[in-house]
């Protein structure tokens, strides 16, 4: 696994994943060839110096051993330097271009405030002064100090061959002594051509030892364990033909007074072409159950990225939702067998399939929560717990706000019910089942996070709202416009446009609530929102508190959140001294 630095006071670094992967590529692809290079130019220096050696009295290897020590003892300090000066300049160019990206977004909102201006023109001119510096004592001040060095110890060495010859020459041929100091010459002429392909493999080689430091770390726990319960959140396609489709499905019971011979009102049910029931309506009317006949209908194949490996609908397991529809099993249901009827075939789906989103397992019903005794500690915290002595138990399907100071321990709370942190003790349990016995993969598939900082990745619109595929177009486009992202949707190819490097193209504001309509598409049984979405006017807060609760009906909700509007909506409050 890797290691990231995680701190009390810090947050965690930015572009992990990308930075792994560029080193990765530079180990794969350049490294090797620099390595190559640099063994050339040293074969260069090596042979000629080793015929001077052989050509040459014995003496001279006592004479030049000292100076080829100090040349060693010189490249050692320059290897132990470098290193650091890299990665110093490395820290400071990151900051220097937050800081350039922050001064271009924020101009306005400096000229409006008296006498910041001037604070924030010191502050960036520091930082560029800083990045400079680094950059000039890494790639210039460090290479002339070496070079230096090496070339005044080599000239020695060059003297020594050449007082010999003068003082002494009889001991060989004028020949050999030409030709030896010729080969002196010419090493010395290439020691400015071999130090830059030294310090372009050194650069490499701390890209190494960067990546060895980040591997070297504890991994995490398993990803899959064998006693891991059944919790599973899936998409099933209902692929429709062109015959025939406005008869697939029927509704009876419910609010469409269907008795039965006794006079009594059935619940809602959902009817195929045989009469067979294959979905009713949960006891609180929120979702469809599927009944015992709905596995051999044989209308439902698994969707997804994974669509071969999945499975279909199996008995007990919940419709939580219909092409988007959710939080009604009546309008699911409609939904159903209106996206199935003729009528209602150009709302759907342009592969002419109904998506109906599955949850089933061991948190269907939704996820209680119990968290005892609590603490939470970040590695390098000094042994002060983030965390200390938490105890409190969250009902299924509640909204809670989480209250607190900042520094108060909320993001630690919740990197702990991720397992990023471990805790250092007590016990985080959902529905009974202690998250530290389960493995990662399923707890974070359950467990959902919204983070403080908005995470979007590079690609189209819609990879960052349905990365694996499991929902239709019309569905997504519908969150959007509910969630207060109606900009976003100007036609029908803006799923398809694509979001530059970190979101930087939208606003804070947009890429708070992409974030957040991601989370509303997946409906994971457990929500973490790491700070609600600040960075919005009270009209476009409230539209979106409004969308986003109503949508996650069926999850546990806790939201990290001093607003007013966000606390008033939730069913219970914890405040975290």
């Amino acid at each position: 696994g890797m290691k990231s630095e995680f701190t009390a006071n810090h947050k965690p670094p930015k572009g992990l994943l990308s930075s792994f992967a560029a080193d990765i590529f530079q180990v794969d692809f350049t490294l090797w060839t620099k390595i190559a290079g640099l063994a050339s130019l040293f074969c260069g220096i090596l042979c000629p110096m080793i015929y001077v050696h052989l050509t040459m009295p014995p003496l001279l290897l006592f004479v030049a051993g000292p100076f080829y020590l100090a040349m060693f003892a010189f490249t050692n300090v320059f290897c132990r330097v470098l290193p650091r000066l890299q990665n110093c300049h490395a820290k400071l160019r990151s900051q220097f271009h937050d800081r350039l990206i922050e001064a271009v977004n924020s101009g306005a909102a400096a000229r409006a405030r008296n006498g910041q201006e001037r604070r924030l023109s010191v502050v960036h001119a520091r930082a560029m002064n800083n990045y400079a510096q680094t950059c000039f004592l890494a790639h210039f001040v460090g290479s002339q100090w070496l070079l230096i060095r090496l070339a005044v110890c080599f000239s020695a060495v060059y003297a020594a061959v050449a007082l010999m010859g003068v003082t002494n020459p009889r001991a060989f041929d004028e020949g050999s002594l030409g030709l030896a100091l010729l080969f002196c010459v010419l090493v010395l002429q290439s020691l400015d051509a071999s130090v830059e392909p030294f310090l372009g493999t050194q650069a490499e080689l701390v890209v190494v030892d960067r990546l060895r430091s980040r591997c070297a770390g504890p991994s995490e726990a398993a990803a899959v364990l064998p006693d891991d319960p059944e919790a599973e959140s899936f998409t099933v396609k209902l692929c429709l033909d062109s015959t025939g489709s406005s008869s697939l499905f029927t509704i009876a019971g419910g609010s469409t007074g269907y008795d039965d011979i006794n006079g009594t009102t059935l619940p809602l049910h959902v009817l195929d072409t045989k009469g067979q029931v294959l979905f009713e309506a949960s006891e609180d009317g929120e979702v469809l159950v599927a009944t015992s006949l709905v596995s051999d209908c044989g209308f439902f194949s698994a969707g997804g990225e994974e669509e071969e490996a999945s499975r279909g609908i199996e008995p007990g397991e919940h419709v939580i939702a219909v092409n988007g529809v959710t939080g009604s099993a009546a309008r699911m249901a409609q939904e159903l067998v209106e996206a199935c009827a003729a009528k209602a075939v150009t709302d759907v789906a342009s592969d002419g399939k109904v998506w109906l989103r599955i949850r089933g397992g061991w948190l269907k019903e939704g996820a209680r929560l119990q968290v005892t005794s609590l603490c939470v500690s970040y590695p390098n915290g000094n042994g002060r717990d983030a965390v200390h002595g938490l105890n409190f138990n969250i009902k299924a399907r509640c909204t809670v706000g989480i209250v607190g100071a900042p520094g108060s321990g909320k993001s630690a709370l919740f990197l702990a019910m991720l397992r990023i942190l471990e805790p250092r003790q007590g016990r985080i349990r959902l529905d009974g089942v202690d998250t530290a016995g389960l493995g990662l993969h399923l707890l974070r598939s359950v467990v959902g996070l919204v983070p403080q900082e908005p995470l979007l990745f590079q690609g189209t619109l819609r990879f960052n709202l349905d990365p694996q595929n499991e929902h239709p177009e019309a569905s997504l486009l519908k969150k959007l416009h509910a969630l207060g992202l109606g900009r976003l949707v100007g036609d029908a190819t803006c799923l398809t446009r694509e979001v530059t490097g970190d979101g930087r193209d939208l606003s804070t504001g947009e890429r708070q609530l992409l974030s957040l309509a991601r989370m509303v598409l997946r409906q994971p049984p457990v929500l973490l929102v790491d700070s609600w979405p600040s960075a919005l006017d009270l009209r476009s807060q409230d539209a979106a508190l409004g969308a986003a609760f109503s949508d996650l009906t069926r999850s546990t909700i806790l939201v990290a959140s001093r607003q007013p509007e966000v606390l008033a909506r939730c069913n219970q409050v914890i405040v975290l001294e």
